[in-house]
């Protein structure tokens, strides 16, 4: 049994990439699952009852996410768009 046939995307380009990345990092920033990567790291500790540490502790880790991701946008972005291609030219191929 073959999957339906569906519409897919001619050309997929750089743009559909970055989309992609930016959409990945805000809502990972929105759900907090960003942050939760980082604490797993256990780079930092959080620092109980100290609302000034607390604080210095968040600008700390949204830097270093902020930071990272700008490091890897270009490269999430030119890897969705590689394996996007890859997938919808073997879907085209299918019909």
């Amino acid at each position: 049994m073959h999957p339906p046939k569906i519409s897919v995307a001619v050309i997929i380009r750089r743009g559909h990439g970055e989309i992609f990345a930016d959409e990945w990092y805000d809502s990972s920033r929105n759900s907090g699952t960003i942050w939760d990567a980082c604490a797993t790291t256990r780079l930092l500790t959080w620092p109980e009852d100290d609302e000034a540490a607390q604080e210095h502790h968040h600008a700390l880790t949204d830097e270093i996410c902020e930071r990272t991701f700008e490091k890897v946008r270009s490269a999430i972005a030119e890897a969705f768009r590689e394996v996007a291609t890859e997938v919808l030219t073997r879907e085209r191929k299918r019909g």
